[in-house]
């Protein structure tokens, strides 16, 4: 057998997971869109993505489309991990495992990971200062603050960049090796 079609343990998990990954994405997008155009729901959004629960806010068109457009973008950067992660049960499901392009998408999954989670308190930050830009002056807020979520899946992104890295060089070096043999 080829060591570069070990097959993974579970071909039909690795399947699942990326239609999982590829779903979730979609319906991540499409909560996140019917959070702030639904009048009615666009307060939950703002308070929950701004960490403000008590504080006055004011949610104007032009608030509403703010906060769609900022969380829109800082979504899309899950969504990246997420399509990445498609990708890697996909190569994974067919038996590629290793490969330098495993590594490779691994540690793109990591940083998209990391990414995330270092944007999360400057998105935070500046949602808390949209939905209060229209207040009177002393209720205006600007809210910065990093929860454990942030630092664990910065954790958990790092460790995953170096495991793709540690898989890419050992790739490498086994083709290296084959060569000279």
């Amino acid at each position: 057998m080829n060591a570069n079609s070990i097959p993974p343990l579970n071909t039909r998990l690795c399947r699942r997971a990326g239609v999982l990954a590829l779903a979730s994405g979609t319906v991540f997008l499409l909560v996140n869109t019917a959070l702030w155009l639904v009048p009615r729901w666009s307060e939950l959004a703002a308070r929950s993505q701004a960490n403000l629960r008590t504080e006055p806010i004011t949610l104007s068109p032009l608030v509403r489309s703010l906060g769609l457009g900022l969380s829109t973008v800082y979504l899309g950067v899950l969504l990246w991990a997420l399509w990445t992660a498609r990708r890697l049960f996909v190569r994974l499901a067919a038996g590629d495992v290793f490969r330098t392009e495993t590594g490779t998408l691994l540690r793109r999954f990591g940083l998209a990971l990391l990414m995330y989670a270092g944007l999360g308190p400057l998105v935070g930050a500046a949602m808390s200062w949209i939905v209060t830009m229209q207040n009177e002056p002393p209720n205006r807020r600007l809210q910065l603050g990093v929860s454990d979520q942030d630092i664990v899946l910065a954790l958990v992104g790092t460790l995953i960049v170096v495991i793709g890295s540690v898989l890419a060089d050992a790739v490498r070096i086994a083709d290296e090796n084959r060569q000279i043999v």
